[in-house]
């Protein structure tokens, strides 16, 4: 049962991508929610790497106050070889994390990789990127610390 407002774990699933030291060396930061920002997708021969999530489901359970939410991952680079090691970095960055509490009150359970390594080409630009999957199980509702 919710009493207030559903949190959005996607903010905190983004911070915690960003934040880590193995996707920032190769992406500068360029971590997105829902679409890249202005200046990400280049024309070839330019490409950068950035990293995009978009919500893909996130519905509250019925009697707790927790998601079990699912994320697309979409990781570009310049070629094939360095959009894996983007989907690379961010599989170490969120695969198999265990509890935490955010700044906000959100609670994170888990975190999971659950599909992925789909190497393909953007359908826009004909970047290369690895297309994949995170499973999140988190709160719904601030948790006291």
């Amino acid at each position: 049962m919710l009493n207030d407002p559903q949190l959005d774990s996607l903010g905190s699933l983004l911070v915690e991508i960003r934040d880590d030291v193995d996707v920032d060396a190769l992406v500068n930061g360029r971590v997105r929610g829902f679409e890249p920002a202005p200046g990400d997708a280049k024309a070839a021969g330019s490409y950068q790497a950035f990293v995009v999530l978009v919500a893909l489901s996130v519905p509250p359970d019925p009697q707790l106050p927790v998601t079990f939410a699912t994320y697309g991952v979409r990781a570009y680079g310049s070629t094939p070889q360095s959009a894996w090691a983007v989907w690379g970095a961010v599989v170490k960055a969120i695969h198999e994390t265990g509890p935490r509490l955010k700044a906000n009150g959100l609670g994170i359970y888990k975190t999971i990789a659950v599909s992925g390594g789909e190497q393909g080409k953007d359908p826009d630009t004909q970047q290369p990127v690895v297309e994949g999957t995170i499973r999140l199980i988190a709160t719904t509702q601030v948790v006291a610390a």
